[in-house]
């Protein structure tokens, strides 16, 4: 069945490195609507990384801020919106995106920790000394795994490394969308 939004959102939710940006900034064009990447709303609206968000005010303050930026996203008429990873254990965020098409890009977790083992602008993949904490990641992805799986409309499985355009194929065709050149 096609997507069809009538005015509605298409909110992507998933894993953080799971490809949300990447893959629906593609999906946006194909379908000739706005992306917004709330990650990216949060950084411009605060002057300063997330990671630098989480250091200097803290995990409720980026919270907040994510919040807002989604808010923003929800504006009048159709577009794409990329969330952050965690945006889903908010009951209000959830609310909102309701609203809308909620797309769940189910990313493998092994795929998950090889892509954040070498991010180091995630703060939730590292301990405070800088290292790589695949049990923390491992913890949030099985946290939040139940809460994508109830919220999503859609759901597109990513089991294993793939070239971008054969993910994409899969999103297309998984949404039933053109591809349009």
């Amino acid at each position: 069945m096609p997507v069809i939004l009538n005015g509605e959102n298409l909110f992507v939710i998933g894993p953080s490195c799971g490809g949300k940006t990447c893959h629906f900034r593609r999906v946006a064009e194909a379908m000739k609507l706005p992306f917004r990447d709330t990650d990216k709303d949060v950084e411009a609206n605060a002057g300063m990384e997330i990671s630098e968000i989480f250091a200097q005010k803290g995990e409720k303050k980026f919270r907040e801020l994510e919040t807002h930026a989604l808010v923003q996203a929800c504006g009048p008429g159709s577009k794409v919106v990329a969330t952050g990873a965690g945006i889903v254990m908010d009951d209000y965020n959830r609310r909102l995106m309701c609203s809308g098409t909620i797309v769940w890009l189910d990313v493998a977790l092994e795929i998950v920790l090889e892509r954040q083992k070498h991010k180091f602008d995630r703060p939730n993949a590292r301990t405070t000394d800088g290292t790589f904490d695949a049990d923390k990641i491992a913890y949030l992805y099985r946290q939040r795994y139940p809460v994508y799986e109830s919220l999503a409309h859609y759901r597109v499985h990513v089991a294993r490394e793939a070239p971008k355009e054969e993910i994409a194929a899969k999103i297309f065709k998984e949404l039933d969308i053109l591809f349009v050149k």
